[in-house]
């Protein structure tokens, strides 16, 4: 129907060459009004040039866009097929190598040409220096010395905010770093081994080289009065520190049986380990200090600590039994156990006395020595009962149990010497 209305087409040679720029113009000629234009705005060349960049550029993203879906497509069938296929996996493999080598020269390519470029190597510089710059600010942010953050963070809130953040993220990334290390140990024994070795040995040089550091600073601390305040300083946080940590693990001893019972075994473990190691060193020195004054001194020195500290400990031992019945109980034990460890060392000594000059002759002087103080006792006991009525009770009592004592010593010994005698009549 369309061509009923049409006279002719001419149809004109094209010019432009080829490609792009090509053009060709056609006529129509219609019946009832001939070759019939209807007014259009007239377009520049630059414009016309454009309008064609647009419609290029155009079928170029519809054309891309069909060829990377079938390529995705493509890649999803061959990932799929590679799961169960060597030779899939293979091509698969193949196609990851082929678009890594275009990636690694697209790059040298992009920055041989920035290279070359000196206004961009300008811009470069200026963006390096002002990367570093916020790196340097960011890093001091984030590493300020948690002792010098806490100071302050009393007195700036942005500094309070900033500690808080770091504790929180910290603990987060050593939970996690734990969790993996755990996971992975109970896997695999060989790397549970060395991660345990690893943190050994790490203990040991942290140890040893806090020890050096407080050794000197106990040197320094003889003559220096800031260094003495330094060290005790220093002893209270430690104190204060073993406290906490004491007091958070018999929490969890109490509510887990378990584990209560593995820390009760290291404990005993670690203690038999440390009187072992001490009992060899003090023994040491003692055979040094036969001939060197300064091993006698440190024995010396050694010794009078270690009484003062028996003393103080027992003293607060006693000081906790008054209210406490399960000191009390501990108390009462170690007296037992004393008394029965210098019942037996007492008889071995009094057996050896018989035969061995030497063991009587120390036997002797322990009785000379045990006379001596319990009259020093007595006569300290005597003054001060003048003075306390609850000694001189006391002393009473003790008096009154001695006679008692006395009078059962004598009945069994008319009882055995009688006992003697009927059988010597006998005889």
């Amino acid at each position: 129907m369309l061509y009923e209305f049409i006279d002719k087409i001419v149809v004109h040679a094209p010019n432009g060459g080829h490609g792009k720029a090509r053009e060709q113009k056609l006529d129509i000629y219609f019946n009832f009004i001939g070759n019939y234009l209807p007014p259009i705005p007239e377009i520049s060349e630059e414009e016309l040039a454009a309008m064609r960049e647009a419609e290029e550029a155009a079928r170029k993203r519809a054309k891309n866009k069909r060829t990377q879906e079938r390529q995705k497509s493509k890649l999803a069938a061959l990932k799929e097929a590679a799961k169960t296929d060597p030779a899939a996996a293979a091509e698969l493999e193949q196609y990851y190598e082929k678009k890594r080598e275009k990636g690694r020269k697209d790059r040298a390519r992009a920055k041989a040409k920035r290279e070359a470029d000196p206004e961009y190597q300008a811009q470069q510089e200026a963006k390096r220096i002002e990367r570093n710059k916020k790196n340097m600010e960011r890093y001091y942010k984030n590493h300020i010395p948690i002792a010098e953050l806490e100071e302050l963070a009393k007195t700036d809130p942005e500094a309070a905010e900033t500690l808080r953040i770091r504790r929180e993220t910290q603990a987060e990334k050593n939970r996690q770093n734990k969790q993996r290390r755990e996971e992975r140990m109970a896997k695999d024994p060989e790397y549970a081994a060395k991660i345990l070795a690893g943190r050994a040995e790490s203990t040991r040089k942290h140890t040893a080289k806090r020890k050096a550091e407080f050794d000197e600073l106990k040197e320094r601390a003889k003559t220096d009065p800031e260094a003495a305040a330094e060290v005790e300083a220093k002893r209270i946080r430690q104190r204060e520190a073993s406290k906490k940590s004491l007091a958070k693990k018999q929490a969890r001893m109490e509510a887990d049986p378990e584990y209560a019972a593995v820390e009760k075994a290291k404990t005993s473990e670690r203690a038999k380990r440390h009187y072992a190691q001490q009992k060899a060193r003090w023994a040491e020195v003692k055979a040094r200090a036969e001939t060197d004054p300064e091993a006698a001194a440190e024995l010396a020195e050694h010794l009078k600590k270690q009484s003062e500290a028996t003393m103080a400990s027992r003293r607060k031992l006693v000081e906790q039994a008054e209210t406490d019945p399960e000191a009390a109980e501990t108390l009462q034990a170690r007296i037992n156990h004393k008394n029965e460890w210098t019942r037996q060392r007492r008889a071995e000594l009094v057996a050896r006395a018989e035969t061995d000059p030497e063991a009587a002759a120390k036997l002797a002087d322990i009785r000379a020595r045990e006379t001596q103080a319990t009259l020093r006792s007595r006569a300290k006991q005597q003054e001060l009962a003048k003075t306390d009525p609850v000694i001189a009770a006391k002393l009473e009592a003790q008096h009154q149990h001695h006679i008692e004592y006395l009078r059962e010593y004598s009945k069994k010994r008319k009882t055995a010497s009688a006992g003697k005698e009927s059988l010597n009549a006998s005889a």
